[in-house]
């Protein structure tokens, strides 16, 4: 199978990356990703707008989205933008602001 370009195995990575000078893995922020990233976001925050729970066993729509803050991971470039993408989409929706319970103890 020399010479075929059409593989049955797609080497493309999920997301772009590429590694830093001490080869450790970078999340690319890419349109690509941004937009994945965004639509998933999106679709969450419309099901709490509408007043559904979170699919999670995470009990609260707060719980989950602090969860979800917490989970971008640090090699993610721009991972502030990502982050603060949470809050203000919630805040343009008109939902309650995110309270960390484990700051108020």
């Amino acid at each position: 199978m020399s010479g075929c370009s059409n593989s049955i195995f797609n080497t493309e990575p999920f997301v772009d990356s590429h590694r830093d000078e001490q080869g450790n893995v970078v999340l690319e922020d890419t349109s690509e990703n941004w937009e994945l990233y965004r639509f998933s976001v999106d679709s969450k925050i419309s099901k709490e707008a509408a007043g559904n729970a979170p699919d999670e066993d995470m009990g609260t729509w707060n719980n989950y989205w602090l969860f979800r803050m917490q989970a971008i991971p640090a090699n993610r470039e721009n991972r502030d933008k990502y982050v603060s993408y949470i809050s203000d989409r919630r805040r343009q929706e008109g939902l309650p602001e995110l309270v960390n319970t484990a700051e108020m103890e």
